[in-house]
Parts: C-alpha cells; sequence; structure tokens
C-alpha cells in the first residue's frame, strides 16, 4: 500500500508589507496536508484477456472522491484518472502487466495504492521457464562436483526446458550459528560482526570462471544469520561481479534474520522481510549492474515482503507434500501472492521423494506441470543439491 504524507506552504500564509496606500498583503499561511490510507485489494492477479476483475478499495477516512487508472504507472500522474466508487469491476484487454491504481482525495489528503494484474493472450501461456539448474551449497552435496562436472550438468538440465538458460542459487556464505560463513579469503584483513572467511583460497572462483565459459546466469546467494547485509552485498559483489555470468545476489530468508533457528512460523524467530528492507537491497544490487536481479526466497509469502517490488523474483522452497499435484497448488498460489514477478521454485527435496523418484523424468515432468499451472509469469527451477545426484537423475551426470 502506498502511503503519502507531504508538508507544504502555499502562498495563502500571511506576512505584511507596508506599501505607499498603507495595504496590507497576505503571503504565508501554512497547511498540512495527511495522507488517506488506501488498501487495494483484486479478485484475482492473473486474467486472460477480456476477462473483468473486481477491485475493492478501502479508505481510512468516510468521506472521499473516489479515482481509478490503468496502467497509471506509465504515465502521468496527474492525468487520466477516472471518477468511480471504491468497488469496481475492469475489464482487461492489454497482455502484459497492467498497474491498476485507485486514489481516495478528500480536502487536505490523498492515498493512492496499486494492484497488479498480469494479462495473458487467449492463446495460452507467452511466458516460460528462463533459468533451470539447481541450488548449490557446501552441506547439499555429498561430494562436491568440479566446475566442468556440475557446468555439464547444468547444460543437460536446461536442455531438456527448451528456451531455458543453464543456471544456479549459488551459495557463497552459509550460516553457522548467527554468522553468515563466506567461502573466499577475507579481501580487506578486517573483522565484520557476525561474518567469518572460512577459506584459504577462492572456492567458487573457478565454478564462476566455467559458468562464464558455457553461459550460465548464477544467483549468489547467502544464508546471512545475524550478519549485516548491506556488509555482505558489498563483499559478495566486490569479489565476483566481474564474472559475466553473475546474474544478483539472493537470500534466503529462512536464515535472515536468524542465530541458527528458522526464521519462520515453525521456528525460533518470527521476522518478516520488509518492502523497504527489499528496496534496499535491490538498489545496493543495481549499483553494480542495472541488469543484476535480487531474489529472495521462503516457504510463506508475506516473509518475502507485502507485494511485488521491482524486478525481485520470488523463490519458494516449500516441501514436504504427498503429491506433485498438491506441491504445484502452492507453488500457484505463491505465484498469484507475487504477480507479476517472476518466481522460482527449489525442487526435488527428499521429503518429497517418495512421488518424484517414481517419475521417469522428474525435473522435465514437474517444470511442464508448473508452467501449466503458472502460465502468465515467468518460472525458474532449480534441482536442490540434496538429491541431485539421485540416480533419476543419472542421465545428468553421463
Amino acid at each position: 500500500m502506498i502511503s503519502l504524507r507531504v508538508v507544504f506552504f502555499t502562498a495563502l500564509s500571511f506576512f505584511f508589507v507596508a506599501c505607499n496606500n498603507d495595504e496590507v498583503l497576505p503571503i504565508k499561511q501554512k497547511i498540512l496536508v495527511e495522507s488517506i490510507q488506501v488498501s487495494l485489494t483484486g479478485s484475482v492477479r492473473a486474467v486472460v484477456a477480456g476477462e473483468s476483475v473486481a477491485f475493492t478499495a478501502t479508505a481510512s477516512e468516510s468521506e472521499v472522491s473516489v479515482f481509478w487508472k490503468i496502467n497509471g504507472l506509465d504515465t502521468d500522474p496527474s492525468k487520466g484518472w477516472i471518477s468511480g466508487d471504491l468497488d469496481t469491476t475492469i475489464l482487461l484487454n492489454s497482455v502484459g502487466v497492467n498497474a491498476v491504481q485507485v486514489k481516495a482525495t478528500s480536502d487536505t489528503a490523498v492515498g493512492i495504492d496499486t494492484f497488479y494484474v498480469t494479462v495473458s493472450p487467449k492463446t495460452g501461456s507467452t511466458n516460460p521457464v528462463k533459468f533451470v539448474g539447481s541450488r548449490s551449497s557446501y552441506y547439499g552435496f555429498g561430494s562436491f562436483p568440479s566446475p566442468t562436472q556440475i557446468a555439464s550438468v547444468y547444460q543437460k538440465m536446461a536442455a531438456k526446458i527448451p528456451g531455458s538458460i543453464p543456471s544456479a542459487v549459488w551459495i557463497v556464505g552459509g550460516i553457522d550459528s548467527s554468522e553468515c560463513r563466506l567461502e573466499f579469503p577475507n579481501p580487506t584483513g578486517k573483522t565484520y560482526p557476525n561474518i567469518e572467511f572460512v577459506e584459504s583460497i577462492d572456492k567458487h572462483e573457478p565454478y564462476l570462471a566455467e559458468f562464464d565459459k558455457i553461459g550460465a546466469k548464477v544467483f549468489l546467494q547467502v544464508e546471512a544469520g545475524m550478519a549485516d547485509m548491506d556488509t555482505l552485498i558489498k563483499l559478495v559483489m566486490d569479489k565476483y561481479s566481474h564474472h559475466p555470468c553473475v546474474a544478483g545476489f539472493g537470500v534466503d530468508i529462512e536464515w535472515y534474520p536468524s542465530t541458527g533457528e528458522t526464521n519462520g512460523a515453525d521456528g525460533g524467530i518470527n521476522t518478516k522481510l520488509t518492502n523497504e528492507e527489499l528496496r534496499k537491497w535491490d538498489a545496493a544490487v543495481k549499483k553494480y549492474n542495472s541488469s543484476y536481479r535480487v531474489y529472495v526466497k521462503h516457504w510463506i509469502p508475506d516473509y518475502c515482503g507485502t507485494g511485488p517490488v521491482s524486478d525481485v523474483i520470488y523463490i519458494n522452497d516449500t516441501q514436504g507434500y504427498s503429491s506433485a499435484s498438491q506441491l504445484i497448488r502452492e507453488f500457484g498460489d505463491w505465484a498469484d501472492y507475487y504477480a507479476p514477478n517472476d518466481v522460482g521454485f527449489q525442487i526435488g527435496y527428499p521429503n518429497d521423494s517418495t512421488w518424484w523418484s517414481a517419475m521417469s523424468d522428474p525435473l522435465k515432468e514437474i517444470t511442464e506441470m508448473i508452467n501449466e499451472e503458472i502460465s502468465t509469469q515467468t518460472s525458474h527451477i532449480f534441482w536442490v543439491d540434496f538429491t541431485l545426484n539421485h540416480p533419476v537423475l543419472s542421465e545428468y551426470w553421463k
């Protein structure tokens, strides 16, 4: 929800100027403009062109004038508003992301909120899976593969999904109690609270160099613990942003903030990421390259913020379902919550293996199910490293 609070001075305030005719001229009067809190909801976040969406706006003041605008963020904010009611239905025909805005005004206040709806053509999906590969961590693989091995695996995985790019959720800093253990030598010699450097040589450099060669795209992730995120972003991106394979920076919210306990509804910590924090991270990462993207990861939607921010990718790592269809429905809800932004999914967890291990080609089959469920957003698929060497996936290692 967008909340506006503006303080300004108008030309109606008073001062006194002595003129020849002894007139007194008004000049300054202070007026405070308060914000109206406006919350906009829609009945759905994705439709096919030609469908209508019902919208409901709730304002903190009862006596307000209401105006609506479609794709309002792309136009002059002072133009294009159409008068209406707090409840309305809008026909959406424009294929792509539609930004629907509501504005409530009174004599001294204004409030605006935005709701995004993705409109797909009637012919079906136009947003395929883009990045395909695996998660990678120091504790996930039994025996860590060589750079050429894992690069080859990613190429073969992406080849299964036409049009996709070899990719990875590449963890360069795992959690150790409250500390983030960065797996490269300390570049400055300084000490940083809740950050340790655990390698005397750079573990990741040869892997990133190999990914450069094959045109892969990787996101450098941290499990931050209680470490300062601005410091982690600087240390990691200063170290690796020269690699063409680097596509951005990721944070697992399960482990931020954390003293070793899960940050989530069933864990010892329950701290949700705010959109404001996420915007700061996004801006910090884009200072290195405007095309870089941030991803955030969790399994409970509002732990990654209360709606889409910038071009952030929202990754879901939920697990423990009795069937593929149950998991896919959960993924669909996640995608709806963060529409129209890209979404990612970590699949292949051990406690889902009773059903995916029975598939002849689980990566391809699960991806096709995801693409059918989520037809109006771009998706990214990452198999977890805990089971990447499972016999059912042996073809990727040949």
